[in-house]
């Protein structure tokens, strides 16, 4: 698929952005994943705390999933029993548990992260730096508009 730049009505950018991100999602980074798209969600957020030396429990999971506390439950239940993640009782408040992933999922994490690095890096060689810079850029800038309208509207920012 290639964009062109001609001018497009609001609706066909619209469009656009629908196609190009069904494409997206249709590419499947992910193809041969030991985890579901939802156990990749929960896990990425994990890690995504864990980077910021911040620990998760499950209403922050529900939040930032956009589920409720309820669904979170049955997720975090089902992928326990698969030995995907762990409960850790918080050891200074005894009714906060923390979601924390097992030590073999952080080896598998670990694995399919550098997999799909090193099939980044193709599509780098292929795509150039300088256009992924841009990309990550526009998308950022694209981010950024949407929320503040969001914020200017008075609803919820969790882009």
């Amino acid at each position: 698929m290639e964009y062109t730049s001609k001018m497009q009505s609001t609706d066909e950018y619209l469009n656009s952005l629908i196609i190009a991100l069904k494409k997206i999602k249709d590419c499947n980074m992910m193809e041969k994943s030991t985890y579901n798209n939802t156990e990749m969600r929960v896990i990425a957020e994990i890690v995504s705390a864990n980077v910021q030396g911040k620990r998760i429990i499950s209403t922050e999971l529900a939040k930032t999933l956009g589920v409720t506390r309820s669904a979170v439950s049955q997720m975090v239940n089902r992928m326990e029993e698969k030995g995907i993640i762990v409960r850790v009782p918080a050891a200074n408040d005894r009714k906060k548990v923390y979601i924390e992933l097992t030590e073999k999922t952080k080896e598998l994490y670990g694995k399919e992260k550098s997999r799909l690095c090193e099939r980044l890096d193709k599509v780098l060689a292929l795509m150039g730096r300088e256009d992924m810079e841009k990309l990550l850029s526009l998308t950022a800038k694209f981010i950024d508009c949407q929320e503040r309208l969001l914020k200017e509207n008075g609803e919820k920012t969790e882009c």
